[in-house]
């Protein structure tokens, strides 16, 4: 799927690479956009003055259904444009993928609505690293406050694929609490990092960044030790080699 609308936007001249922090903070400030016209220009800024940056197209699956800041902005004549931040496609499954860039299309040529459930825990995913899981009672969970700050890497790209060495980029502060919840991941240079979340309400959590191996190895979890050893008991032995 993925595969497909990479050609797709090649020819049509976008792409749906990774974007920066574009996106509003909440999902409950974008809109499901959809494209109802053909061939509709997307432009760099909110008027056909801007570049145009790629095409959409309600007959072409790939780009039509898009996630949009719920805000528009006025052009020049006073006609309201979208920000696109997102595109969505759903063959077998849901997927929201950020484009490499912001792009604008003029409203009269798409209808919104309020992203539902499912786009909406996908944004959250996509933009905010938030999981709509819940931790409670949920066995192997790793739980610890730090007494001292301890540093990691804002994301796993600093943690596994930063030239020369893991970029320690950020921390988590003394006295706050955070799980290890999900698998480490491990690069072909044997660097091993093990993502690092915060728990928002008993239905979400957030991914705040990702600690390396050495530096959980040279963490003492006290009073939380045993909690974090039932975690790392549970993932697989490669991980520590």
């Amino acid at each position: 799927m993925r595969l497909l609308f990479l050609i797709l936007a090649i020819l049509l001249g976008s792409s749906p690479a990774l974007a920066g922090d574009n996106a509003p903070s909440s999902t409950k400030d974008m809109l499901h956009l959809t494209v109802t016209a053909t061939n509709v220009r997307l432009r760099a800024g909110a008027g056909t003055e801007f570049e145009v940056l790629g095409m959409a197209s309600r007959d072409n699956e790939c780009a039509y259904r898009y996630v949009a800041d719920a805000v528009p902005r006025m052009d020049s004549t006073g006609k309201p444009w979208f920000k696109l931040i997102a595109n969505i496609q759903q063959q077998t499954e849901l997927g929201v993928f950020k484009l490499d860039q912001p792009c604008w299309i003029r409203s009269d040529f798409v209808k919104t609505r309020a992203l539902r459930e499912g786009e909406a825990m996908r944004v959250d995913s996509v933009f905010h690293n938030i999981l709509h899981i819940s931790l409670t009672n949920m066995p192997g969970v790793g739980k610890f406050t730090p007494t001292k700050d301890i540093p990691i890497c804002a994301t796993e790209q600093d943690c596994l694929f930063a030239e020369g060495a893991p970029i320690l980029n950020a921390k988590l502060p003394a006295g706050e609490t955070f799980y290890f919840w999900s698998v480490p991941s491990k690069a072909e240079s044997g660097t091993v990092c093990l993502p690092v979340h915060r728990k928002l309400d008993e239905n979400r959590i957030q991914e705040v960044g990702h600690m390396t191996r050495e530096v959980f190895d040279g963490c003492d979890f006290g009073k939380d030790a045993a909690s974090v050893m039932n975690w790392k008991k549970r993932q697989h032995p490669s991980y520590w080699e």
